[in-house]
């Protein structure tokens, strides 16, 4: 596997402390990666003229001012570029143009033009840019949520045995510290009975595909973790029976201190939904209570 070195990362921001939240973050990734910053404003208005972000700064200078000051504080290099024009294209013009390879963004905002344009732009701009995207859910009016990151010393990647969900492991990697633990999980379905008549003889069928199941993955989980050993001062492996994804995922991450949730938007089924987020990262990106890297793999 590739080691990849994080040298620019964007931050959009929309002239909101909400979308501010996301640099905290940024700046530690930053410090811990030695990438500069920017942070790009795109001047778009709102659909519905009557629509305003209350918090919408008129200053001219922002996020010049932002950026002078992280550089001072921190002596990171921060750049910062106020544009015009719809937000997904001029982000991802920018992107191109600068060479972007990771975006920090603030998510799942609060209400009105907002939330729009933090759900929205996201999910756009992971569809729009083959680039990794690390998601922050700031708590509601400065309450709890996931902007503060210190150092990220255990990662969390869902696998399922294919090239397209092993697409994140570099990226994810890319941000753990000296003391990284990763964890490899693969969610076997669990069995279920398919004939009330004989619910015991199909539960036992099911249970007995399902163990052989949860032995390859553990076989294959155990291949990626030896790749990696080298990279990581800890490798975990799970083979989890679970009947929805998402629900092991998350548990998983909660009971286990996870620092990072790293998964690809589409894996072994492949790229069913072109215009949109696979439902199981969607889920993670939505739900999580920790950060969430998300990385769209090449359509083969």
């Amino acid at each position: 596997m590739a080691t990849i070195a994080y040298r620019s990362i964007m931050v959009p921001l929309d002239g909101s402390a909400f979308a501010e939240q996301a640099l905290p973050p940024a700046i530690a990734v930053a410090s811990h990666t030695g990438a500069a910053l920017h942070l790009v404003q795109v001047e778009e208005e709102p659909p519905d003229p009557a629509i305003r972000r209350a918090d919408r700064l008129a200053d001219t200078q922002y996020p010049a001012v932002i950026a002078h000051r992280i550089a001072e504080e921190t002596g990171i290099a921060t750049t910062a570029a106020r544009l015009p024009g719809r937000t997904t294209e001029t982000l991802k013009d920018y992107a191109t143009q600068h060479g972007i390879d990771l975006v920090v963004i603030a998510t799942h905002a609060l209400s009105g033009w907002s939330r729009l344009w933090h759900g929205s732009i996201t999910d756009s701009l992971i569809q729009a840019l083959q680039l990794p995207f690390l998601a922050i859910h700031p708590g509601e009016e400065g309450g709890e949520g996931t902007a503060e990151i210190e150092s990220i010393d255990h990662v969390l990647i869902p696998l399922d045995g294919s090239a397209a969900a092993e697409s994140v492991i570099d990226h994810a990697l890319a941000l753990g510290g000296e003391e990284l633990r990763v964890s490899l999980i693969q969610v076997i379905a669990a069995p279920l009975p398919n004939d009330p008549a004989s619910v015991s003889f199909a539960l036992t069928i099911d249970q007995e595909t399902a163990e052989a199941e949860s032995d390859e993955a553990l076989a294959y989980l155990d291949g990626i973790a030896g790749r990696i050993a080298d990279r990581a001062r800890r490798v975990d492996t799970a083979a989890i029976l679970e009947t929805r994804p998402r629900d092991a995922i998350l548990e998983y991450a909660e009971l286990n201190d996870v620092d990072l949730v790293a998964i690809a938007t589409y894996g072994r089924g492949g790229a069913r939904r072109r215009d949109g987020l696979g439902s199981v990262a969607k889920d993670i990106l939505r739900h999580a209570a920790v950060p969430v890297l998300v990385f769209r793999p090449p359509v083969a």
